[in-house]
This record gives C-alpha cells, structure tokens and sequence, in this order.
C-alpha cells in the first residue's frame, strides 16, 4: 500500500467510524441516558480522528518537493482527502453539538441530518478513488492499442480537455469567492494576510464544537500545506486577478483560462499538429493518454468541489454557535479556506495545462502533445 493510499483509506476509515457513531447519537436523541452515551462515544472516536495526519505520514509534506513525480501527486492528492474528510466530520460534529443542545442553545435534532448525508457521500467519493482503476488514485495512460486518430480529432481532444480544465476549475473558484462575502468584508488581497491565524479551539468548553473545530483547523492546515511557498507569491497574485475579473462578471471559464494559460497551450498544440506525416497510431496514442488526464482531473476536482461545499456547510454550522459567531477570526480563517482552496486549484490546472511552472504533478496536455512531435518541452 503506497502513503497516498495508506492516507486515503484513513480518510475513508475516519469518515466511516464517524458516520456510524453519528447516526447511533442521531437515533439515541429521544432518550437522555442513550443520547449522552451516543454523544460520548462520537466524542472518543473524534477525539482520535481529528488530525494526527502528520503520525500516519511521519515526513509531513517534504514529497511536495520531492524530484519524482509521482510522489508529488501522492502528497497533493491524498492531502485534498485528508482535507475533505476533516470536513466532512468537522460538520458532523458541530451538528451533533446542536443535536444535543450545548451553548445553551435549544437542541435541533435535524440538525444532524444533512451533515450526516455529506459525510456518507464524502466517504463513498473518496472509497470509490481507492478503488476505481480509472480514478486518480491509480495513475492513467491508454491501456492496450489505442484507435488511430486524424490531425482534426486529436484538435478536438486537446480543445475539450483545455474546456475542461477552465470550466471545472472556474466552478470551484466561483462558488468560492461567492461565499466570502457573507464572511467577512475584508477583500481577497487582505485575506492572503489572516491566513494561518490560529482557531485557539482549546479555550472553547463546549466539547463537539472545540472538537469540530479542531477538524477544521487540522483541514486549514493541510490545505495551506499544499500549496508550496515558492509559488505563494505568484498564485496569490493570481487569485486576486481571478477574484477581481470575476467580480467584474466576466465569464468565469473564460478568466480561467486566461489565469491558466489554456489559450498558449492550444495554439502550441495546434503548430504541432499542422506539421504533415504525423503517424495516426501516434495520434490515437495520444488521445488516448488526454482522454484518461481528464479523467483523472475530472476526479480531483471533485475532490475539490466537495470541499467548497464542506466548507459553506461549516461556515453555516457556526453561524448557530453564538461564541463562533462573535470570535471574529473564526469567519476569517473560514474565508482563508476558500482562498487556499482556489490556489491549489488554480495550481493544479496550471499543471493539467503545463502552461507553467505548476506544481509538477502530471504530464500536461502541452507536454504531451510536444511529445507527439519529439520536440523536448
């Protein structure tokens, strides 16, 4: 078992066991003596769920900067589960504080309801990645004889999957500069300096909100962890391009592929394929090999449009614990999230482009269309 797989059946596992302790509080709410066993039983199991990602992979992030490929995918990949999963179970637990009434506030016995139907649909995204061949999980390329392909068909591929990386990434962008707003009135350049601010879930008493927070903050950390600090600077001013165009309402796939570089990479793809006697094996070849990246890309940014909706669904659990609510840096660092998450898939799709110097996960669509025509990149 590889470290990514070993993190994400983690991931898999911890979501589970706290879906099921869950649901047995969700169903002991009608009775005081089961509820407060229920309620103690997710607290135990959260208590040893929440972080510890650094014990399971003792050398943290160092395969960010790793000179082999695949264990920056590896470390990328399976740090977005990490991410997804804590929220999942962050959401989970701040919904059981409202189940069982603590702050004071009235028990809302429906409150567990839709958090436990995101975290069981988080776990069956992320056990179908483990085991899917054709998931990201399990690296790509075309198996077997690809069909030959003509100079035309292979343009097309290169045009839909460039359409892809745009329209995937700019819905998670737009979702989440959508919600900021609401957050915090700060604009995006002021956020970039409030990201790492400590949540202190340590102070607070109420035992299922400090440890839901704890599970965001073990998420805020991973996220920020992916993006590397040599590219901070960049893709920060990146994402406050895309924050301004947008808030312009300029199409958003349209912006993303200005940030991404999609529109260089296809007219570099296209003199490529101008050049006459290209081998239509070749060509299938190729289009085989594109299919299966967006495939692959397709899964991540599902993984990642997962965790724009965890995070909105955290923002408004909080909004119902008045000690959240008033603690202004809770909806700052809630606000952080989203910015980290834009840049890690600005990142990623710069890579699925190569149209920069992204963060080396994959062979991208230039790269492999150079490679068509033995040109060295």
């Amino acid at each position: 078992m590889t470290e990514r797989s070993a993190w994400t059946a983690y991931a898999v596992e911890s979501a589970l066991l706290v879906l099921d302790a869950g649901r047995d509080l969700q169903v002991a709410l009608g009775d005081l003596a089961q509820r407060d066993f229920a309620a103690d039983r997710l607290a135990i199991i959260a208590e040893s769920r929440v972080g510890g990602l650094d014990e399971l992979r003792p050398q943290g992030f160092e395969a960010l900067a790793s000179p082999v490929q695949a264990e920056r995918t590896e470390a990328v990949e399976s740090g977005l589960d990490a991410v997804l999963s804590q929220l999942g179970m962050a959401n989970v637990l701040l919904a059981a504080g409202r189940a069982v009434g603590e702050e004071d506030e009235p028990a809302e016995a429906g409150a567990l309801t839709p958090a436990l139907g995101a975290l069981k649909k988080t776990a069956d995204v992320l056990r179908q990645h483990d085991e899917d061949g054709t998931s990201p999980r399990q690296g790509f390329g075309p198996s077997g004889d690809a069909p030959a392909a003509s100079t035309a068909e292979l343009q097309d591929r290169v045009r839909r999957i460039l359409d892809l990386l745009s329209m995937r990434s700019a819905q998670v962008a737009t979702k989440s500069f959508a919600a900021i707003p609401g957050l915090t009135p700060k604009p995006v350049q002021e956020l970039w300096e409030q990201i790492g601010t400590h949540l202190k879930p340590g102070r607070i008493v109420a035992r299922f909100l400090r440890l839901g927070l704890r599970a965001f903050e073990a998420a805020l950390d991973v996220l920020g962890r992916l993006v590397p600090a040599a590219s901070l600077a960049s893709v920060r001013d990146q994402v406050h391009d895309l924050s301004d165009r947008l808030a312009s309402d300029e199409p958003a796939p349209a912006v993303m592929r200005w940030v991404i570089g999609a529109d260089r990479v296809r007219q570099e793809a296209d003199q490529v394929l101008a050049a006459d006697g290209l081998d239509g094996a070749r060509l299938g070849q190729t289009a085989s090999t594109l299919d299966a990246l967006s495939v692959r890309f397709g899964k991540v940014m599902d993984v990642a449009d997962g965790i724009a909706i965890a995070i909105g669904l955290l923002a408004s659990a909080l909004a119902f614990f008045p000690i959240a609510v008033a603690a202004a840096h809770i909806p700052m660092a809630v606000a952080g999230a989203y910015l980290l998450l834009v840049a890690v898939v600005v990142l990623i799709a710069m890579d699925y482009a190569d149209s920069h110097a992204g963060l080396g996960l994959v062979d991208g669509v230039r790269v492999i269309v150079l490679r068509l025509a033995e040109v060295t990149p």
